[in-house]
């Protein structure tokens, strides 16, 4: 049976690792996200690694460089043994190359100092959320055998999703009246590819952005571009 997974009143705080070699960034990132996260520090590679077997850690921000190991380097070692804790990238030293392979590796955002305090909390709070979401669709999509079932119980199941999700998220009806905006499905549908595998949903987005890209050139019905978009997820 299909169970809801909307947030509760009582949902902790996420908990934040800010790894970075120099006490001052540190000390701001700290000083930007303690009301919304739990605090934690480490100055190198092996304390933050020691951290995360520890501790309960939701999301990582990440310098690119350290003393005892690259950024890019413990970014891999964080998704092999912690690989549904988010990390975001936060460098002075980063470039376009350097960005597109972190996210490869499965960072989930690149920020470059000097950040940003507004732009960073932003990112900060959504790769949370994001985490939250696909964290209670793990299990949902695991014990659920409804979802797989023949007409009317799958699709009775796939309902409750849309209606749990939709509430989780505040977004209002998940049914798009408005064919002149993107269907709101399209965020359901990442979720659940990167619930999946995110290299599966890395595919999924490069194929659909290119079938986007078609559509237009072919100058189809905004209604026809979403269809393909969302078919090609």
């Amino acid at each position: 049976m299909l169970s809801s997974f909307a947030p509760t009143p009582t949902s902790r705080k996420p908990t934040v690792l800010i790894v970075d070699d120099e006490a001052a960034p540190r000390a701001a990132l700290s000083q930007i996200l303690r009301e919304d996260f739990h605090i934690l520090t480490a100055d190198n590679a092996g304390t933050a690694m020691v951290t995360l077997d520890n501790h309960c850690v939701d999301l990582v921000t990440l310098d690119l460089k350290l003393p005892d190991c690259s950024g890019s380097d413990l970014l891999k070692d964080i998704k092999h043994a912690h690989a549904e804790t988010e990390v975001i990238m936060v460098t002075a030293y980063g470039s376009l190359q350097s960005a597109m392979d972190c996210i490869r590796h499965g960072a989930a955002g690149f920020l470059l100092k000097p950040f940003n305090a507004s732009e960073l909390l932003a990112i900060s709070l959504q790769t949370a959320q994001k985490k939250l979401r696909l964290d209670q669709l793990r299990p949902l999509l695991t014990t659920s055998t409804t979802l797989w079932d023949p007409e009317p119980a799958c699709s009775n199941a796939w309902k409750a999703l849309i209606n749990d999700y939709t509430a989780m998220n505040g977004t209002g009806s998940l049914s798009a009246s408005n064919r002149d905006q993107i269907s709101p499905l399209v965020p359901l549908i990442s979720d659940l590819l990167e619930t999946k595998d995110r290299h599966l949903l890395n595919h999924g987005s490069r194929v659909s952005f290119y079938a986007t890209l078609t559509a237009h050139r072919l100058s189809l019905s905004i209604a026809d571009q979403q269809s393909l978009a969302l078919g090609a997820l």
